[in-house]
């Protein structure tokens, strides 16, 4: 079985590194490059934009964890519908929200029976993470180390973009750009039959749409200039007991 508590204390250590220590606070790369011209990391800005879809999926399975986020992300699009134009496949997207968009979006998941579903699975996050921007969805249950082990698990999982598990999360922001229909493709594009993603890695197509997947993944959410990925990892070394070597 994997040590999952190994894997996140590796990758903790392995993100921090390229960050400087000035007093005590970690100063991100994004706020020492030069306007932020800096290559896009899947691990450090990526992963903290997808890990609620990831508990969701990981919680529920792939093709309900789809149904789950993809009632979560309509829910949030009614609710600021001529005010906002995401398509909120990334948790940044929430930080938008109003008192009265988490209302409505709540009100909106109660009454299609997915609101407990998808507060459970969150429940790590919302829980360990106060200031993120699902916070509204907090679930009160489960202890913080279990919380704690759950995230470890979900971002180990996550680490290997090229995994059926990664893959298959990313595919399903992808699937929320569809729906909002903020993303279309050529007819001709290995893209253009996305469906084909369910049966990666077992088909040449499949491989190819994956391929396709990860290069919009980067495009779009490497371009984000919010400040969650790294208040993800920052408050990741806060809540576990890992430690960086002081490089000043």
């Amino acid at each position: 079985m994997m040590d999952y508590s190994l894997g996140w204390r590796q990758e903790m250590r392995r993100v921090l590194t390229d960050h400087r220590k000035v007093g005590s606070k970690l100063i991100t790369p994004f706020n020492y490059l030069l306007n932020n011209q800096h290559d896009i990391s899947w691990t450090r800005e990526i992963i903290p934009e997808l890990v609620a879809t990831a508990l969701i999926q990981f919680e529920h399975g792939e093709k309900h964890g789809v149904k789950l986020v993809t009632a979560l992300a309509r829910a949030a699009r009614i609710a600021t519908k001529g005010r906002e134009t995401a398509a909120f496949d990334r948790l940044s997207d929430f930080f938008a929200l109003t008192e009265t968009d988490r209302a409505n979006i709540q009100r909106s998941l109660e009454d299609g029976g997915t609101l407990d579903l998808i507060r459970r699975a969150l429940s790590p996050l919302t829980s360990l993470y106060p200031d993120c921007a699902l916070a509204f969805l907090r679930n009160t249950s489960g202890s913080k180390e279990e919380h704690l082990r759950v995230m470890k698990n979900t971002v180990v999982r996550l680490l290997d973009r090229l995994s059926r598990e990664a893959t298959m999360v990313q595919a399903t922001a992808i699937w929320l750009m569809f729906d909002a229909e903020k993303l279309k493709v050529a007819a001709d594009l290995a893209l253009a039959k996305f469906p084909e993603i369910e049966r990666y890695p077992d088909t040449e197509l499949s491989q190819q749409i994956a391929s396709g997947v990860r290069a919009m993944i980067t495009g779009i959410h490497g371009s984000s200039r919010s400040a969650w990925p790294n208040d993800f990892w920052t408050r990741g070394w806060e809540i576990d007991d890992c430690r960086v070597q002081d490089d000043r």
